[in-house]
């Protein structure tokens, strides 16, 4: 005696289960992305997003990628990166940051870095970086505060 079984459609039920669940996690994640590079309006002219976190190289890219775009987009003229939320900086968080604020820069914005704590300050003297060009406060408190001095100058 010989038995067939048609496993086909179960087959196909599993390539179909597959591809809805590599769908739910390409969205899962671009959902999280998207959360963890905020770009907060804060007036006319004035952006800030916070960075909390590690900042490795794809989400160096991910942070100039909306910072830029959410510059362009809102025609900021300020755009404060606050670093409280970072742990530790290293060459990689360094450039990065540099990076960022050299975008930024290219679009007619002024980029201010906030929230530097006294080891990560350590860590970007040690490292030599130069932040000529960037403003540096503090708090994010003083950054908006020092933004939005500027922007009613104009």
């Amino acid at each position: 005696m010989v038995v067939y079984l048609d496993i086909t459609e179960r087959n196909r039920a599993e390539a179909e289960r597959a591809q809805i669940r590599d769908e739910l996690i390409r969205t899962q994640a671009q959902a999280l992305a998207e959360r963890s590079t905020p770009l907060i309006p804060l007036g006319a002219d004035v952006v800030a997003m916070p960075i909390v976190g590690t900042l490795d190289g794809a989400r160096a890219d991910q942070v100039i990628e909306v910072l830029l775009a959410g510059c362009a987009a809102r025609k900021a003229r300020h755009a404060i990166l606050d670093v409280t939320g970072v742990p530790h900086a290293d060459t990689a968080v360094a450039a990065a940051l540099l990076r960022a604020a050299a975008a930024v820069r290219l679009l007619g914005v002024e980029p201010i870095l906030t929230g530097i704590r006294p080891e990560v300050a350590r860590t970007l003297v040690g490292l030599d970086v130069d932040l000529r060009g960037v403003v540096t406060l503090p708090t994010l408190q003083e950054g908006i505060a020092h933004a939005t001095r500027n922007a009613t100058r104009r």
